[in-house]
């Protein structure tokens, strides 16, 4: 899943990537690690010491300098961008190709002829004819997917407006912030994901009401404009959701054949709210939370089925029902119960 110009991943696995960020980390000093290398001495009394975090003072440059956060099903990735901030997301079950049977049909016949050439001690011949007839095909897995990016864009701020910059994760919250100044106005979000409702939780607040003009839309992976086929209002019923549907990709001439929808409800308090083409307009409003869910027709590994929109618009529309603070309140508990269990402090 490795970094491009859009800032998401293509199709390197899960564990590569992780490994990338660990050396990264470790060899050139990045965001997710040793943070202190960025800091200067006559700040070191500002670091936070209430709670473990991770903070910095720049957006994110490249998609290993994101911050992470998850729920178990559900992951994404905040960049911290000012004026377009991208929240690159995934999920457990969403993988290219299809289900499907990996026996070799050579294998049964052809094991008698590998053994006979290992026990012949021929065995660059032994080796050829196992791989041609023992191993499964197609000789690979199924790779992981992205699902995609949501665009948060403000169209009242420019990137060089943004003073008194702070990104921070908040460990103990599981909580991934951005605070900013631009054009005398406070600007903070606050991103997370819920296991409890199932959802990843956008909130955006100024300190000066009526302040808020964004537009929200879907990217894809590759960087086109939109991640799936993004359905029009009239088919939804209402100009608050932006519902986005694709189908997997091919991988190892394995057909893609699973479905994937993401889905997001709009909340704003105050202002208005209208779609334009693909994405939903937000003018003059005092508040804007953004509820994601993400939901595929996988089952199992050898089954597909279900209604992965109908999913999505199930868990948007009882997540809805919660206020902003409900919602954090029952994710902080949640998460804290585990986070807390134990601690680990080095001298």
């Amino acid at each position: 899943m490795a970094s491009d110009s859009s800032g998401t991943m293509g199709d390197m696995d899960r564990r590569t990537a992780l490994s990338l960020a660990a050396i990264t980390a470790v060899q050139l000093g990045s965001p997710t690690a040793l943070m202190a290398q960025s800091v200067q001495a006559e700040d070191a009394a500002k670091l936070p010491n209430d709670h473990p975090s991770l903070w910095y003072r720049q957006p994110a440059r490249m998609w290993l300098e994101a911050l992470p956060i998850g729920n178990g099903r559900l992951g994404a990735m905040i960049s911290g961008r000012v004026r377009d901030e991208l929240i690159q997301l995934n999920l457990d079950s969403w993988w290219a190709g299809q289900p499907y049977d990996p026996i070799n049909p050579s294998a049964r016949e052809a094991l008698p002829r590998v053994r006979q050439l290992i026990f012949d001690e021929r065995i660059a011949e032994a080796h050829r004819l196992a791989d041609e007839t023992l191993v499964g095909r197609p000789a690979t897995q199924m790779p992981y997917q992205t699902a995609g990016a949501l665009l948060i864009q403000l169209s009242n701020v420019n990137d060089n407006d943004a003073d008194a910059y702070e990104r921070e994760l908040d460990l103990d919250a599981a909580v991934a912030s951005t605070r900013f100044t631009a054009g005398e106005r406070r600007y903070t979000r606050e991103v997370f994901a819920s296991a409890i409702d199932g959802v990843i939780v956008y909130r955006l607040a100024c300190d000066r009401p009526g302040s808020i003009d964004a537009q929200i839309a879907w990217r894809a992976n590759d960087g086109g404009k939109s991640a799936g086929k993004v359905m029009p209002p009239d088919s939804l019923g209402t100009s608050d959701e932006l519902l986005a549907v694709q189908m997997g990709k091919a991988s190892a001439d394995m057909p893609g054949g699973l479905r994937l929808a993401a889905n997001v409800k709009v909340l704003p308090r105050g202002g208005r709210t209208n779609r334009e083409g693909d994405a939903v307009i937000v003018r003059g409003a005092d508040e804007l939370l953004i509820l994601v869910a993400l939901a595929s027709d996988h089952r199992a590994f050898d089954l597909i089925g279900g209604d992965p929109v109908a999913a999505t618009r199930d868990v948007l529309r009882a997540a809805g029902r919660k206020s902003y603070a409900a919602l954090l309140n029952d994710h902080l508990a949640d998460h804290r119960r585990l986070f807390r269990a134990a601690s680990l402090y080095l001298r």
